[in-house]
């Protein structure tokens, strides 16, 4: 690739981080999180699954999630943040179409946990990946990120909500941020 000639302005590269781990995030929680609790009572209905069993699947995703928060930095020192993110993503979406062709409990039950543990694999590296881009100015990454963990939540609600989300993330970043870290200059 040629270089860039002088005087052109050129976009940061933690920009690009920035927004691939956006959606990371959306990926990573709206799809292997929180779309549990919209499948699950369907599924509940389609397999026969009775509240507790359907109260131990979400347990299952809760707890590949917590374990892989825990493993998730021994994973990134083996093989990196590029290819933990991109193998929990890949991962985390080949095991929500498995659990559309299986039947059954037990099945179903494993693959919420490895979608648990999968989502994690790709949510807690990228967290760390953007700080390491913007390590001069984190009160950005931070509040973007902030707004980042709202918004597959209330993803199907109005445009409004997701506004609030952001202007909550700017306040943050400008105001809160400096004061509960100890940093005083603005």
């Amino acid at each position: 690739m040629p270089p860039e000639p002088a005087g052109q302005p050129t976009v940061h590269y933690g920009w690009i981080i920035l927004l691939a781990g956006t959606l990371t995030v959306l990926s990573s929680l709206g799809l292997g999180r929180f779309a549990l609790g919209m499948l699950l009572p369907s599924m509940g209905a389609s397999i026969p699954l009775s509240y507790e069993q359907m109260g131990f699947i979400g347990t299952g995703n809760f707890v590949g999630y917590l374990i892989a928060v825990t493993t998730s930095s021994y994973l990134v020192r083996i093989i990196g943040s590029r290819f933990t993110i991109s193998i929990g993503l890949f991962v985390t979406g080949a095991t929500l179409v498995a659990v559309d062709s299986v039947e059954g409990y037990y099945p179903v039950l494993i693959l919420y946990f490895l979608t648990g543990f999968c989502s994690g694999s790709a949510n807690v590296p990228i967290i760390g990946l953007v700080s390491h881009w913007f390590y001069r100015n984190q009160r950005v990454d931070t509040g973007i990120q902030s707004a980042n963990y709202s918004l597959p939540a209330d993803h199907s609600r109005s445009a409004h909500r997701i506004g609030l989300h952001i202007h909550f993330s700017i306040w943050y970043m400008r105001l809160e941020y400096p004061l509960n870290h100890g940093c005083c200059s603005g």
